[in-house]
Protein backbone atom coordinates (compact mmCIF):
# COMPACT_ATOMS: atom_id res chain seq x y z
CA UNK A 1 0.00 0.00 0.00
CA UNK A 2 2.86 2.47 0.98
CA UNK A 3 4.21 1.46 -2.64
CA UNK A 4 1.17 2.75 -4.25
CA UNK A 5 0.47 5.97 -2.09
CA UNK A 6 4.16 6.69 -3.18
CA UNK A 7 3.83 6.24 -6.91
CA UNK A 8 0.93 8.63 -6.71
CA UNK A 9 3.23 11.32 -4.95
CA UNK A 10 1.38 10.85 -1.72
CA UNK A 11 2.40 10.37 1.74
CA UNK A 12 3.32 7.13 2.43
CA UNK A 13 4.83 7.72 6.18
CA UNK A 14 0.89 8.72 7.08
CA UNK A 15 0.10 4.84 7.45
CA UNK A 16 2.10 4.82 10.42
CA UNK A 17 1.58 8.17 11.53
CA UNK A 18 -2.07 9.54 11.54
CA UNK A 19 -1.24 13.16 12.67
CA UNK A 20 0.51 13.50 8.53
CA UNK A 21 -3.16 13.20 8.00
CA UNK A 22 -5.39 16.75 7.23
CA UNK A 23 -7.39 16.89 10.91
CA UNK A 24 -10.89 18.40 11.11
CA UNK A 25 -11.20 21.05 13.87
CA UNK A 26 -14.75 19.81 14.97
CA UNK A 27 -15.00 15.97 16.39
CA UNK A 28 -19.11 15.46 17.45
CA UNK A 29 -20.20 12.42 18.34
CA UNK A 30 -24.27 11.77 17.15
CA UNK A 31 -25.92 9.98 20.35
CA UNK A 32 -28.87 7.60 19.99
CA UNK A 33 -32.07 8.94 20.38
CA UNK A 34 -33.78 5.80 21.85
CA UNK A 35 -32.53 2.31 22.45
CA UNK A 36 -33.42 -0.71 20.48
CA UNK A 37 -31.59 -2.39 17.91
CA UNK A 38 -30.11 -1.46 14.43
CA UNK A 39 -32.47 -3.43 11.95
CA UNK A 40 -30.78 -1.93 8.51
CA UNK A 41 -28.46 1.48 7.31
CA UNK A 42 -29.04 2.82 4.32
CA UNK A 43 -25.52 3.35 2.88
CA UNK A 44 -26.27 5.69 0.24
CA UNK A 45 -28.06 8.25 3.22
CA UNK A 46 -24.90 7.36 5.21
CA UNK A 47 -22.46 8.19 2.08
CA UNK A 48 -24.89 11.07 1.85
CA UNK A 49 -24.51 12.45 5.00
CA UNK A 50 -20.52 12.49 5.21
CA UNK A 51 -20.71 14.73 1.77
CA UNK A 52 -22.72 16.99 4.11
CA UNK A 53 -20.43 17.32 6.55
CA UNK A 54 -17.58 17.98 3.26
CA UNK A 55 -15.67 14.91 2.41
CA UNK A 56 -18.53 14.68 -1.26
CA UNK A 57 -19.67 16.76 -3.61
CA UNK A 58 -23.21 18.15 -4.52
CA UNK A 59 -22.00 19.69 -7.47
CA UNK A 60 -18.50 18.99 -9.44
CA UNK A 61 -17.08 22.19 -8.97
CA UNK A 62 -17.37 21.59 -4.98
CA UNK A 63 -14.16 21.36 -3.22
CA UNK A 64 -13.52 18.14 -0.97
CA UNK A 65 -12.11 18.72 2.63
CA UNK A 66 -10.18 15.91 3.12
CA UNK A 67 -10.74 15.80 7.31
CA UNK A 68 -14.00 15.36 7.06
CA UNK A 69 -15.74 12.52 7.35
CA UNK A 70 -17.88 9.63 9.55
CA UNK A 71 -16.63 6.69 11.96
CA UNK A 72 -19.76 4.70 12.09
CA UNK A 73 -19.49 3.32 16.04
CA UNK A 74 -22.67 0.75 15.61
CA UNK A 75 -23.67 -1.43 12.84
CA UNK A 76 -26.28 -3.42 11.25
CA UNK A 77 -27.61 -6.08 14.21
CA UNK A 78 -26.32 -3.95 17.14
CA UNK A 79 -28.24 -3.64 20.27
CA UNK A 80 -28.15 0.22 20.96
CA UNK A 81 -28.94 2.08 24.34
CA UNK A 82 -30.26 5.77 24.21
CA UNK A 83 -27.51 8.06 24.42
CA UNK A 84 -24.35 5.52 23.21
CA UNK A 85 -22.93 6.89 20.17
CA UNK A 86 -23.71 5.79 16.77
CA UNK A 87 -21.14 7.72 15.04
CA UNK A 88 -18.35 10.47 15.30
CA UNK A 89 -18.90 12.98 13.20
CA UNK A 90 -15.22 15.34 11.37
CA UNK A 91 -16.05 18.58 9.96
CA UNK A 92 -14.29 21.65 9.36
CA UNK A 93 -18.42 23.34 8.87
CA UNK A 94 -20.41 22.96 12.29
CA UNK A 95 -23.05 24.38 9.98
CA UNK A 96 -23.43 20.87 8.64
CA UNK A 97 -24.02 19.07 12.02
CA UNK A 98 -27.59 19.20 12.03
CA UNK A 99 -28.56 18.80 8.71
CA UNK A 100 -26.07 15.31 8.64
CA UNK A 101 -27.34 14.31 11.59
CA UNK A 102 -30.62 13.92 10.57
CA UNK A 103 -29.89 12.41 7.17
CA UNK A 104 -28.21 9.94 8.90
CA UNK A 105 -30.48 9.26 11.63
CA UNK A 106 -33.27 9.02 8.76
CA UNK A 107 -30.93 5.88 7.07
CA UNK A 108 -31.47 4.28 10.08
CA UNK A 109 -33.97 1.42 10.59
CA UNK A 110 -34.82 0.52 14.38
CA UNK A 111 -36.60 -2.54 15.92
CA UNK A 112 -37.35 -3.71 19.39
CA UNK A 113 -35.87 -7.15 18.63
CA UNK A 114 -32.62 -8.39 17.30
CA UNK A 115 -33.07 -8.76 13.49
CA UNK A 116 -32.88 -11.80 11.64
CA UNK A 117 -29.30 -11.34 9.72
CA UNK A 118 -28.90 -12.50 6.26
CA UNK A 119 -26.17 -14.41 5.08
CA UNK A 120 -22.83 -12.07 3.94
CA UNK A 121 -21.59 -15.03 2.03
CA UNK A 122 -23.94 -15.94 -0.97
CA UNK A 123 -21.54 -18.84 -2.39
CA UNK A 124 -18.39 -19.72 -3.26
CA UNK A 125 -17.15 -19.73 -6.74
CA UNK A 126 -14.13 -22.50 -8.25
CA UNK A 127 -12.17 -24.22 -5.51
Amino acid sequence: MKEWIAAQNGDAEALEDYSRLPQAEIRWELRAPRSGYLHAMNAQAIGESSAILGAGRARKEDPIDYAAGIVLCKKTGDAVKEGETLAVFYTNRRETLDDAAARYLGALEWGAEPPVLKDRILGVVGN
